[in-house]
């Protein structure tokens, strides 16, 4: 019977190596991201904020000069 640890460790190799994409596509997203001519901010900041959220769920360390 496996234990928890071979358990996390498959899980680990058969997934892990899937963040690394995920994180360059929507540091992208983020740096691609603009505010269209006619829409309201509130859109634009919700969309950014989302972004924001999930880069930091996949990870990925931000400050303020980066």
């Amino acid at each position: 019977m496996p234990t928890i640890y071979d358990i996390l460790a498959s899980l680990n190799e058969m997934f892990g190596g899937k963040g690394r994409p995920t994180r360059q596509a929507t540091l992208k997203a983020i740096m691609d991201a603009k505010l269209l001519e006619g829409t309201p901010i509130r859109d634009h900041m919700i969309h950014m904020i989302g972004l924001f959220n999930e880069i930091e769920i996949l990870g990925v360390e931000t400050d303020e000069e980066t």
